[in-house]
């Protein structure tokens, strides 16, 4: 099964493509991948997302306010390709975010990152 689960912060601003119907919120989670409890430190990766037609309120939030804002979503892994202005193929993978599955966690945080993988780890089974 194709699943994926990720709580971390927005690295900026979504950005918004289409309008109406055919709307496609894409935007960069930054998550703790690795964790290192005697030093402290962390690896983090950063997730390209894509969530299509968010609801007005959510695009509101996350077009104009919502870098560094706590999140959890679950999506699954796409991948797809397009052809650039110069005719070549261009990969993209990306997380195709499920919309019932998205929430803001926090409104703005200066939690560090190390504070929420620590946290993060703390609730995980050891």
């Amino acid at each position: 099964m194709n699943i994926v689960s990720i709580t971390g912060k927005l690295v900026r601003n979504a950005i918004l493509n289409g309008s109406g119907e055919k709307r496609a919120m894409k935007f960069t989670v930054a998550a703790p991948c690795r964790f290192y409890p005697k030093t402290k430190k962390e690896i983090v990766g950063f997730t390209p997302c894509v969530l299509f037609n968010p609801n007005d309120q959510l695009q509101t939030v996350m077009t104009s306010d919502g870098q560094g804002k706590l999140v959890a979503l679950n999506g699954n892994v796409m991948t797809s390709s397009y052809n650039n202005k110069e005719g070549k193929k261009v990969w993209a993978t990306e997380v195709r975010v499920d919309p019932r599955g998205f929430q803001l966690l926090s409104e703005g945080t200066t939690e560090s990152n190390e504070a929420i993988a620590e946290n993060i780890h703390s609730q995980l089974p050891p």
